[in-house]
């Protein structure tokens, strides 16, 4: 099955149905050995475990790929491990047997520091910019992205316990000044546990007519070890807050962090089995 064009995905969004993406790359990275600071060059040195984690979320029902793109770091040459993230990600998609998306995660830090970069790599594509903890880093990320003309772009916020975001911008502020910028979805990912996304998301869908997406982590991991981290949340509790998002109109259903693709299976099993699929 050909790789899904991201237009598909744009033009899906006319019609009712909702779209279940991966979970958490990092973290499946981690609990193979690749230290934290090689998440992003894992592209380059340890393509093979990429393209398998992407195969295997694809397996448990994930019709949107997210590419190993999120990060940045100072002196490395992040423009070309996202390029190489992205072609992984899409070559694997195109080679399975199962129809898929792919969408860039990008950071507000690289977008903003490397703006030049920006066009190559997102005309055309599906991007999202996730893990916002600045609004108005987030506005401008967002249109230095939309200049680059992609064929989709959404925006996911960091938001904590509180409802707020790092910088203490809060549900209304988010909505108020992203809709300065022409996007096509707008979200929540990581924080501490799913369900306290429930409030957020449940405002977003009263002030909005965007579609929606959430991605949370698993909960907070609770080990010193990196490598030895565990996620509190089981597939079992992720599927049944999934369950809720999609009451409340959510369209994008995914993983964040310690999410793996036991999670994404058991989504999929509670609440897109029976559905027709979007893409």
């Amino acid at each position: 099955m050909p790789l899904v064009s991201p237009y598909v995905l744009k033009t899906a969004l006319e019609g009712t149905g909702c779209f279940l993406v991966d979970g958490g790359m990092g973290s499946e990275l981690l609990a193979q050995g690749v230290p934290p600071n090689g998440i992003l060059p894992a592209n380059r040195l340890y393509p093979e475990k990429v393209s398998e984690i992407h195969e295997r979320y694809l397996q448990s029902g994930a019709r949107i790929l997210t590419a190993n793109t999120f990060g940045y770091c100072d002196g490395d040459p992040i423009a070309e491990y996202v390029r190489e993230g992205a072609f992984l990600a899409e070559q694997t998609a195109h080679f399975s047997h199962l129809p898929a998306c792919v969408w860039l995660s990008l950071t507000t830090s690289f977008i903003r520091n490397e703006r030049e970069a920006i066009p190559s790599l997102v005309r055309h594509r599906a991007v999202v910019i996730e893990t916002c903890t600045s609004l108005a880093h987030a506005v401008e990320a967002a249109e230095i992205v939309r200049a680059a003309e992609p064929a989709f772009l959404a925006v996911s916020f960091h938001f904590k316990s509180d409802s707020v975001i790092p910088d203490g911008s809060d549900v209304d502020d988010v909505l108020r000044d992203i809709a300065t910028v022409e996007i096509d979805a707008l979200g929540a990912n990581c924080g501490d546990n799913p369900e306290k996304f429930i409030g957020v998301m449940a405002r977003m869908r009263l002030a909005t007519d965007l579609p929606l997406l959430v991605q949370p982590s698993a909960g907070i991991p609770k080990s010193s070890a990196v490598e030895r981290w565990q996620y509190p949340v089981q597939p079992s509790r992720f599927a049944g807050v999934a369950k809720t998002f999609l009451a409340l109109g959510v369209r994008f259903v995914g993983g964040c962090c310690g999410t793996t693709p036991a999670h994404i299976r058991a989504v999929y099993d509670f609440c897109f089995r029976e559905a027709n699929e979007a893409i």
